[in-house]
């Protein structure tokens, strides 16, 4: 389970068609996801083959006692990740500020309901896996809106996001 944020479907299509689109112009053979899963993973929850009583509960009091408003995402870069399954991901440098400061305040509010919070963040969305080591390229820069906080209970081996909770960020 994890917090994450996620582009509207229609960005999320955008996204994925990029996605291909980059992997073709750079020769990787890749197994990409689908629109419907493409996010950026803010806090993990842990793993657990059922859901444990009471976290989404307290997973949702952090939610509900966070206020943030809407922010956009920018990502101006794509590299494929030297960790397991070798993701090729989309990057970026300070078009992400807000989102790490997003994901900051979020890290605060569950250390406030003493949920643990890991500190090591790197921004960025996975498109694809089996991406080629070492491949790291600039892109025109790709923005989004992130209009909310989704709670995601990913089903692992079966390609599903289950998302358990959703909260709108203040629009302004």
């Amino acid at each position: 389970m994890f917090f994450a944020i996620r582009p509207a479907p229609d960005d999320a299509r955008t996204l994925e068609v990029l996605g291909q689109r980059l992997a073709q112009d750079h020769g990787l053979r890749c197994e990409f996801l689908a629109a419907d899963r493409l996010h950026v993973s803010l806090h993990n929850l842990g793993e657990y083959d059922a859901v444990p009583p009471g976290l989404v509960q307290r997973a949702s009091q952090v939610a509900d006692a966070l206020v943030f408003p809407a922010f956009k995402v920018v990502f101006d870069k794509a590299m494929v990740f030297r960790s397991r399954g070798a993701p090729y991901v989309l990057c970026g440098g300070e078009g992400l500020n807000a989102l790490r400061q997003f994901r900051l305040a979020l890290g605060m509010a569950m250390a406030d309901l003493h949920m643990p919070v890991l500190h090591s963040f790197t921004p960025h969305m996975t498109l694809a896996y089996k991406g080629r080591l070492g491949l790291v390229h600039a892109i025109a820069p790709v923005c989004w809106p992130a209009y909310e906080l989704v709670l995601i209970n990913s089903h692992y081996g079966k390609t599903v996001h289950e998302v358990l909770g959703r909260w709108p960020l203040a629009r302004s």
